[in-house]
């Protein structure tokens, strides 16, 4: 059966961007004056394949986007409104998971794309859009064994598609 992961984890960056890109933008009590929280969400490869959306710039994710490489930023897809702060290719050093990681941005979606899976409908326009890594059996950093078991406890939150009568 169809498994799509759908997760949810923000990304800490320096405060380099308007307010309004904080996760806590609604709760200005939460926000932090010196780090920002983006909300970032992961998908699987089966998303990707089932429910495909298309860049304005860049390019979409790939098969080998969803394979863990050791020392290279995690490919992202940024929502559009983060057009006018990155450009395709930036390097942004990123808090993943409480880890520091770097991601590379790939592509921009479409203005108003959304994913079908979250029980509040919400546009993805200021979201950064993550594969769901594979991680090889073994990995030789600490970081990275711990960013793969994190990345693995939330793997297990996804949806099934059952067809008719099953």
């Amino acid at each position: 059966y169809p498994y799509y992961h759908y997760g949810n984890h923000s990304l800490e960056i320096e405060k380099i961007l308007p307010d309004v890109f904080d996760e806590y933008y609604d709760a200005p009590q939460m926000m932090d004056p010196e780090i920002q929280k983006l909300r970032a969400k992961q998908i699987n490869e089966q998303v990707m394949i089932d429910y495909p959306f298309s860049v304005v710039d860049g390019r979409t994710f790939t098969h080998h986007d969803f394979q863990y490489k050791e020392a290279q930023p995690i490919p992202v897809l940024m929502g559009a409104d983060y057009s006018q702060y990155f450009s395709v290719g930036d390097i942004i050093n990123v808090q993943y998971f409480a880890i520091p990681t770097s991601i590379e941005v790939i592509g921009f979606i479409h203005p108003d794309v959304y994913f079908p899976f979250n029980h509040i409908f919400q546009y993805e326009n200021k979201s950064v859009i993550m594969p769901m890594l594979h991680f090889p059996e073994i990995v030789n950093d600490k970081d990275d064994d711990l960013l793969k078991r994190r990345s693995y406890l939330q793997y297990v939150h996804g949806i099934f598609s059952l067809e008719n009568n099953q």
